[in-house]
This record gives structure tokens, sequence and C-alpha cells, in this order.
């Protein structure tokens, strides 16, 4: 029998978790040793990660082409060696979940709050469930009495384990894309129009004197389009539109020296009957 083959056999240890390898250069072998130690990793909900705790055949057996025995026997070992310290946290006991290791819960309580930051998971920051501190984890566990310690410590467990693979599910997940309608710019002397074909209401309706010039203070009441003078209305007095103007009266803006057709006026009774231009009319 291969000597080398016999001297690897006597190294490689054996758990019920993790069978090494009978034929550590055996990539089959291998292969299979390693899908198991993820699978029971999973199990466990150890919290591994990473190419060596895949439950992908195909990269194991990619990894082991070519590779030395004792490379080989390196990675079997680490696996084994991980497992058997999640399995030192918690330990089912007859369908009952007991802390075999208050050290060792508090090691992955610890290393769980370090895997947060690094993710930057929201909202999980702060002591003492997402503490990264050693002692502080064996505190909250020694702190709870029994027979409610066990209980408590495997909710916590549970509880950032839980969160973890939330906020790795969230970052791995495509952004959310809200589609935002394009936003009409008007010019300021538009914004009071009603409509196009309807600047002056429904009749009998109540607007606001809106003056966007900055020099301007009062709209005049003239007695038709672009004609005399009749009565003036502040800015930001309101005033009742009976509709479009006529012949018999019209109205334009203090200081206006302009002047325009019966389109684009209204007819105003209430502070004063006349006309003003509907631009500067908000409804």
């Amino acid at each position: 029998m291969n000597l080398k083959r016999l001297f690897l056999a006597a190294l490689l240890a054996v758990s019920p978790f993790c069978v090494a390898p009978a034929w550590a250069d055996t990539c089959s072998d291998y292969t299979n040793a390693a899908i198991r130690a993820a699978q029971h990793a999973r199990s466990a909900l150890c919290g591994y990660e990473g190419p060596r705790w895949s439950t992908d055949p195909n990269l194991h057996r990619s990894f082991c082409s070519g590779k030395e025995a004792y490379v080989l026997k390196e990675e079997t070992d680490i696996r084994k060696g991980d497992l058997t310290f999640c399995e030192q946290i918690f330990v089912n006991k007859d369908g009952m979940v007991a802390v075999a290791n208050p050290a060792a819960y508090a090691v992955a309580a610890a290393q769980d709050s370090a895997r947060a930051e690094q993710m930057n998971c929201p909202g999980l920051v702060g002591a003492p469930l997402w503490s990264k501190s050693f002692d502080v984890h064996v505190g909250v566990y020694m702190n709870v009495a029994e027979p409610a310690r066990v209980a408590a410590a495997a909710q916590l467990h549970n509880t950032r384990r839980a969160s973890l693979a939330a906020c790795k599910a969230a970052a791995a997940a495509p952004p959310v894309v809200v589609k935002q309608e394009p936003v009409e710019e008007k010019p300021v002397d538009e914004v009071v129009k009603v409509d196009p074909g309807n600047q002056c209401g429904s009749g009998d309706s109540t607007a606001t004197v809106v003056i966007p010039e900055p020099n301007l203070k009062r709209l005049n009441i003239r007695n038709k389009p672009g004609g005399k003078i009749v009565g003036k209305v502040p800015e930001g007095r309101s005033v009742t539109v009976v509709g479009p103007c006529g012949s018999e009266a019209a109205a334009g803006i203090v200081a206006g020296k302009k002047k325009a057709g019966a389109d684009g006026w209204c007819q105003i009774d209430r502070p004063k009957a006349g006309c003003v231009m509907a631009k500067y009319l908000q409804f």
C-alpha cells in the first residue's frame, strides 16, 4: 500500500459533522467532505460565508484540482475547527437549545456586530445587542437569571443572524427606481391663468391680485381694454370676476403704458366695476 497515503490517513481527524477524506489527494472525497461541512454549517446557523463554505461541488472540485495533499488537509482541518467552534455556542439537547460555552457565544456576538458595521447595515448599531465588545456580551449573558438565561441568549443570537441575513439580502437587491414626471415650467405671468381658453374663471369667481413685477404695487381698473383708469386694486386684494371684459369696461397696471386688446382682459364688479388684465389674477 502507498506509504504516503497511509501517513496522510493517520493524520486526518474524524468528526461526525466533517469527515476527512480517506485519500486527501482524491478530489471526489475532498469535494464530498467539503459539501457535508458546508451543509452542516448552514443547518447550525453558523453564519460562515465565502468559497470555503459553498455548497457548489464544482467550486470545491476546481479548487482541489492540482493541489498537493497537505493543502487539501489544511482546508479540511479549518472547516473542522470552525464547525467545532460553532457547535460550542449552541448544543441541541432533546429538542432544546442550550448554551454550551458562554465565551464562544460572546465571541460570535461580537463578530456579528463587527460584520454589521462592515456591511453598513442601517439600524444594526449600539449596545448591548450590537456591541463589538466581548465583555459586554458576556455580561448580558450572565445578567439573565437561570432558567431563562439559555432562552434569552438563543433569542439574541437568532435576532442578530436574522438581521444580518436581511441586511445582506437588501444589499443584493436592485435599487428601486422611482420615475418622476417632468415638471413644466411656466413664466411668472402665466401662473395666474386658469387655462388658455378661459382666463377669467367660470363666472362670479373670486380671484386674488398677484403682481410679479417688483416695482408695481396696484392693479389699474379701466373702463375698457387700455382705456381710462377708473380705480385701483392693491396687490393681494380679492376681486370678483364676472367674465371676459367687453367694450364697456377694461383695466391695466399702474404705471403701465402699453395698451392691449379685449383678449386677456377680465371684467370685475368688486371692489369696483371695470376691467383688469387677466394675467394678474390668481383663481
